[in-house]
């Protein structure tokens, strides 16, 4: 999470990031890889890198809809916080009191990449009270990524999870109230979504008869 942090403060100076993971790939061509990863009409991209007059790339690079992070989240995490607030100890309570306090402070500091960071956190220290580390796992991968979207996509402040919103949230934990903990984090994921610019861009339908009278 610390690289997630540091990366989200990056961005604020230099702008768009690339995020990087390396999978083996004996029999997965780049081409097949993004085909498997995007949709026609997703606003992705495939870019290859050629150096000193080579035939073969190196690299590719991939880059595909945000969207499907959030929706994964909508999934499991409402129940998430259901079960969360069932099993909440008062200590748990006050450690997510205290990390609102971490979060408004990076807020008023306008330090925003940690801003982003603690946001992100609530959200995995909420999976770890459910004690279902599986599905715990799922939602620290997706808070992780999700972190880079919120900083890479924002469009208003309230984007990086507004501190009522957080702060309705860990008070349903505090009194136990599983169903209202569950409506809370639905209805907030859904806000959050609505803070980011992911609206796809429209494209033109493909014209074959004039891509071939414009090629070489």
């Amino acid at each position: 999470m610390a690289a997630i942090e540091e990366m989200t403060k990056q961005h604020q100076v230099r702008g768009r990031l690339p995020v990087v993971i390396t999978v083996p790939a004996d029999l997965i061509t780049p081409v097949r890889a993004f085909c498997a990863l995007t949709r026609p009409g997703d606003d992705a991209f495939l870019l290859e890198s050629v150096v000193g007059g080579e035939t073969q790339a190196r690299y590719s690079f991939l880059g595909f809809e945000a969207r499907e992070v959030f929706e994964a989240r909508a999934l499991l995490e409402p129940r998430t916080a259901f079960s969360a607030a069932e099993r909440a100890t008062a200590a748990d309570a006050a450690a997510l009191r205290a990390h609102l306090d971490a979060e408004q402070a990076a807020l008023a500091e306008g330090d925003m990449g940690r801003a982003v960071y603690l946001s992100g956190r609530f959200h995995v220290l909420i999976a770890g009270i459910a004690a279902q580390e599986t599905i715990a796992a799922f939602i620290r991968a997706l808070v992780a990524r999700s972190s880079l979207i919120v900083a890479l996509y924002w469009r208003r402040r309230d984007a990086l999870c507004a501190r009522c919103a957080h702060g309705a949230l860990a008070g349903a934990m505090a009194r136990g109230d599983a169903p209202e903990a569950e409506a809370l984090m639905r209805s907030h994921l859904t806000d959050l979504m609505s803070g980011l610019d992911l609206t796809p861009r429209a494209r033109a339908a493909p014209d074959l008869a004039s891509a071939l009278s414009e090629a070489p």
